[in-house]
């Protein structure tokens, strides 16, 4: 045999032997079509009765410790930061006479202290008397 025809039969065995061993074009695209479809069937959830009588998960509770059984929600707390220009920040909010914070409605500023109704239950804010950090504010 000729060293040409032989490098040529050593060339197709090595070629036929790799191509053996790689996927081809087909199969690698018939892997993909086959995930493609598994993504593409209909996948069902919960129903609308299932879901709405889920408990939010959000909603922070804590034990009653009075009575020792059963939750409560933690009751709202309100604090007086400032008084300004018969303005008030209470909380992070910044109110005036008559607006309505929570359940309650802002009905009087004083100077030190603010007064906050509801239907049922009057509340009355005072400012702190720590914490001035030696600001003064004044006007010529």
């Amino acid at each position: 045999m000729k060293p040409s025809h032989l490098l040529l039969a050593s060339f197709l065995l090595l070629a036929t032997t790799l191509h053996a061993r790689t996927p081809s074009l087909i199969d690698e695209t018939n892997v993909y079509e086959t995930l493609f479809e598994t993504i593409n069937q209909k996948r069902f959830g919960l129903t609308e009765a299932s879901i709405k009588s889920t408990k939010d998960p959000f909603i922070k509770i804590y034990p009653d410790a009075v009575s020792g059984e059963g939750v409560v929600p933690k009751k709202e707390t309100y604090r007086l930061y400032a008084i300004f220009n018969n303005r008030v920040k209470i909380n992070t909010l910044w109110l005036e006479r008559g607006d309505v914070i929570g359940a309650y409605r802002l009905s009087a500023i004083g100077a030190k202290d603010v007064t906050l109704v509801s239907a049922n239950h009057t509340l009355k804010l005072t400012l702190s008397d720590k914490g001035n950090n030696n600001v003064v504010v004044s006007f010529k």
